[in-house]
């Protein structure tokens, strides 16, 4: 089903900003460490209600958990708990590295056993993604449901010695990028702001959303490049999941005019899941979030009244 979606405007502002709210329901923020079984540990964020729903976030590759800040005004209003996790090697994760999407599950269903919840909605952008699905998929009796926003599925049917050997040179490039991250971030950030459409260019000229954009690929890289090339890579690695296997609600959102995350990928992966809704986002890019997140929080609410 495809469903176009109406633009609301909401101003984002200036990171940890809290709305008007009592000071007691609201989190922005507050990060924690889980000291993990197998060694190391995982770091996660907490933004919108302290008392909602919990929403488990996945970020973007090369991304961190601060990402969390761009949802946390839409997270308060809405009624929802976003927990926001980096991944291994990324802000304060420790490193290890992913041959699957599925390893990450260990972790995930560690940390919600170990903060005491029931179930969770997952909610991703562009990379993370088929992370949220994997998880969806082994423990489908712990998602209520799965929004993805701007997804970025590019789904190899296999990998080959080649493949493997052009994974390894990307990785290399990302890794050598980021190394150097915190001396040259500014640079960093204009670059980026070249590959944006219009929309996308006047949300990233938001002082606010910049401040956040900034802050987070620094955290990204806390560690040095290893865990944002690692992390990145995994985007164009074979899927170790059945998707169609995933049996919660999907929706998909995508910007018409993400020159990112293009349209005709998210269309790819509505195929590929049976049953999910696909929402476009008129004149809308990469980060038509930060100023129409209501409908997907929406979405999660909704879902949550069927299931109950």
């Amino acid at each position: 089903m495809l469903v176009p979606v109406r633009e609301e405007r909401r101003t984002l502002g200036n990171p940890g900003e809290q709305v008007d709210t009592p000071a007691n329901s609201a989190i922005s923020g507050r990060t924690r460490c889980l000291s993990l079984a197998a060694g190391g540990q995982l770091a996660w964020s907490e933004f919108g209600r302290r008392h909602g729903y919990p929403v488990l976030y996945f970020h973007s590759q090369g991304g961190s958990r601060l990402e969390g800040q761009l949802l946390h005004e839409a997270a308060v209003a809405a009624g929802f708990r976003l927990i926001a996790v980096d991944r291994p090697g990324i802000g304060l994760s420790s490193f290890r590295p992913l041959t699957g999407h599925s390893q990450f599950n260990t972790d995930l269903i560690a940390l919600i056993d170990h903060l005491d919840l029931e179930t969770v909605a997952l909610l991703s952008w562009a990379g993370g993604g088929p992370f949220a699905l994997a998880f969806a998929q082994q423990y489908p009796n712990r998602v209520s449901s799965v929004n993805m926003m701007s997804p970025f599925p590019v789904m190899p049917d296999s990998e080959s010695a080649l493949s493997r050997i052009l994974l390894a040179g990307l990785r290399g490039a990302i890794y050598l990028r980021h190394s150097l991250l915190s001396r040259r971030v500014e640079h960093y950030m204009d670059r980026a702001r070249e590959r944006l459409c219009y929309s996308d260019r006047k949300q990233f000229d938001n002082p606010g959303v910049r401040r956040i954009l900034r802050q987070d690929a620094l955290e990204a890289s806390r560690q040095g490049g290893r865990g944002v090339a690692f992390d990145s890579a995994m985007s164009f690695r074979k899927w170790d999941f059945d998707p169609a296997g995933v049996v919660a609600p999907v929706h998909l959102w995508q910007g018409g005019a993400d020159t990112l995350s293009v349209p005709c990928s998210a269309l790819r992966l509505h195929a590929v899941l049976s049953g999910a809704v696909l929402h476009t986002v008129a004149r809308q890019g990469h980060l038509f979030f930060t100023t129409s997140a209501d409908d997907i929080f929406r979405a999660c609410r909704q879902a949550l009244c069927q299931r109950d």
